[in-house]
């Protein structure tokens, strides 16, 4: 075997190594931004049941002094009410208190109206991408969102018109909402858990 031939055979085993080397390099390089890329999702998906958690327990308080509300309409255990708007909210004061001595009513429960808002319509795509079911959970509670607004708007509409005959039956629909919209966070939150 001559030089020349002995120079080619360990050129082409450098070769062949610097291949192998390369390949190496790749898969690893591939493996990492595979991992990081799992990372990140990961991440985002945390960070997204956080948001969709805090929101749920937030809507759940919202719909507590809804509830407040529309069973005080329901129960007619007053004996006048008020609504009044004090900057951007609107507070509903029921003249429920009743003092024994006197015979009297007078202005006792102060709550806010809280109309709903709806939450993560900028990050519906990707939590889409992590999971397709949770969508329609969320666009079911969308619907209530509208519909228990709209029916608190609605009570407070028919007191400006002085149209009380509607309150109770505006009050038991915008209960049976709150309570339909109650349930699907209740889902919400277990779907959330599962993923």
């Amino acid at each position: 075997m001559s030089w020349s031939e002995v120079i080619s055979i360990v050129g082409s085993l450098g070769s062949a190594g610097a291949v192998a080397v390369s390949l190496l390099i790749f898969w690893r390089q591939r493996n990492t931004e595979l991992m990081r890329l799992k990372n990140e999702r990961k991440n985002e998906l945390s960070a997204l049941k956080k948001l969709i958690l805090l929101n749920c327990e937030s809507l759940k308080e919202s719909l507590k002094q809804n509830m407040k509300i529309t069973e005080t309409i329901k129960s007619g255990k007053y004996a006048g009410l008020s609504i009044d708007k004090i900057g951007g909210y609107f507070y509903i004061i029921f003249k429920d208190g009743y003092t024994k001595e006197t015979g009297n009513y007078y202005w006792n429960t102060n709550v806010r109206f809280c109309f709903l808002s709806k939450f993560l319509e900028h990050e519906l795509l990707i939590l889409a991408k992590h999971n397709q079911e949770v969508i329609s959970t969320l666009m079911s509670i969308y619907k209530n969102i509208d519909n228990v607004n709209n029916l608190l708007e609605s009570i407070i509409g028919d007191y400006e018109r002085k149209k009380y005959s509607l309150l109770n039956a505006r009050a038991k629909a915008a209960e049976n909402y709150c309570i339909a919209l109650n349930t699907y966070i209740d889902n919400l939150i277990l779907e959330i858990s599962i993923i």
